[in-house]
């Protein structure tokens, strides 16, 4: 699973979305390596075996593809998240993305709801996954309502508003694709790196649909499905998912 990462909770109400199909327990995340000395949170992720990369190359391709290794002999299903804009939507990260662009890729029209992905990590992810187990990488956009096209989510639903101060997103829009991995172009890295800045560019059409209309698509062109939790369940069993991994952490800490 791929998505576009506009704030710090993205990765929180992902996990959510699959607890829906109890997969809640099947989830492995790819974060930067820094998060793993968070304390409590920091020791569960990596009791849970998530997947932190240093952004040495050289080093996060072994670490992928030593996970990968694993995911491929397990017996159990797993659901790999990865964010290929390697950084949450803000201010400055748009910035330095513009600035990159221009200098890499001058004729391309940037997006401006999103930041051009990274296709070396997903790439490897992609190619060392067995084509026997995995066959489908789904593809999610995520907007959040009570944010404008001016704005960043990051800058309003942070983890202390979501979770302390009760400053949670009334509705949260998600839309899933779903593509063949057998069809998508991973033997040339250049290919394979306008592939995904493609998908990431139909994000940008999509958010910039969402903030214009309040949804992603026109309901009568494509069924817009409702989520059948009530606000106050959707909100509760996020915070119970999120307090019960953090008083994991804190138990594992305790034994180990």
């Amino acid at each position: 699973m791929m998505s576009n990462h506009q704030a710090y909770i993205d990765w929180i109400l992902l996990w959510s979305l699959l607890r829906l199909q109890n997969l809640e327990g099947s989830i492995k995340i790819v974060l930067k390596d820094s998060l793993k000395n968070i304390p409590i949170i920091g020791w569960g992720m990596q009791y849970f075996d998530f997947i932190f990369l240093k952004r040495n190359w050289n080093k996060d391709k072994e670490t992928l593809e030593s996970h990968m290794a694993k995911i491929n002999k397990s017996k159990y299903p797993t659901t790999l998240l990865l964010f290929p804009e390697g950084t949450t939507f803000t201010q400055n990260t748009l910035t330095k993305s513009l600035a990159y662009a221009a200098k890499t890729l001058p004729e391309l029209h940037h997006p401006i709801h999103v930041i051009l992905p990274r296709a070396t990590g997903i790439r490897c992810c992609l190619q060392s996954l067995s084509s026997q187990k995995t066959k489908y990488l789904y593809d999610v956009t995520v907007a959040y309502s009570g944010v404008s096209s001016d704005e960043f989510a990051e800058d309003i639903y942070t983890m202390k508003n979501v979770f302390y101060n009760e400053g949670y997103p009334r509705k949260v829009h998600i839309n899933i694709r779903r593509f063949l991995i057998s069809e998508i172009p991973l033997e040339d890295e250049s290919v394979f790196s306008t592939w995904l800045i493609d998908r990431f560019m139909e994000k940008d059409s999509m958010l910039d649909y969402y903030y214009k209309n309040g949804n992603f698509h026109a309901q009568d062109k494509i069924p817009y499905l409702t989520d059948p939790l009530t606000k106050v369940q959707a909100i509760l069993g996020m915070r119970s998912l999120f307090l019960a991994f953090v008083s994991i952490c804190f138990f594992i800490k305790l034994l180990y």
